[in-house]
């Protein structure tokens, strides 16, 4: 259940390392400038923050940009060369898991005109039952949502 109500989620754990969730946005705009930031939009969630800690690791067209980890509340990650960023505004939290709007930004020179972008979220590996998921939305959903679970 999420503050939308009750919707599937495609998810994945920090258990072996091999455990990720992959989607796609919508195809990028036709005029790209190299130095604007493009926003992304999808419905999260984080959990199990009693759980061992390890990490996520957010990657951007098959390449890694910013590691991040469960929170309850809203947080802001950035990668170490400042192209991307990624925004979680927590709608609903309680006392292991939280859910909101998880808001990732681009710079324009990492984006294709008219293409979409492959995003993903790998879990490390460490033995850890902490998640983290996409939620499956409607048809009306712009991005498509894969998970691979192990």
């Amino acid at each position: 259940p999420s503050w939308m109500g009750k919707l599937p989620m495609q998810y994945c754990r920090q258990t072996d390392g091999k455990g990720k969730v992959i989607w796609k946005s919508a195809p990028a705009p036709k005029d790209l400038k190299a130095d604007t930031l493009y926003g992304f939009r999808v419905a999260a969630g984080l959990g199990l923050i009693s759980a061992k800690s390890g990490k996520f690791t957010l990657n951007v067209n098959g390449k890694p940009a910013l590691d991040f980890t469960v929170t309850l509340s809203d947080t802001t990650w950035h990668s170490k060369d400042g192209k991307v960023s990624m925004w979680y505004h927590v709608m609903e939290a309680g006392g292991e898991d939280s859910n909101g709007i998880l808001t990732i930004s681009l710079r324009g020179d990492l984006l294709k005109a008219n293409e979409p972008v492959e995003f993903a979220v790998v879990g490390s590996a460490s033995g850890s039952q902490r998640w983290f998921g996409i939620y499956s939305l409607p048809e009306t959903r712009t991005a498509k949502v894969q998970a691979v679970v192990h």
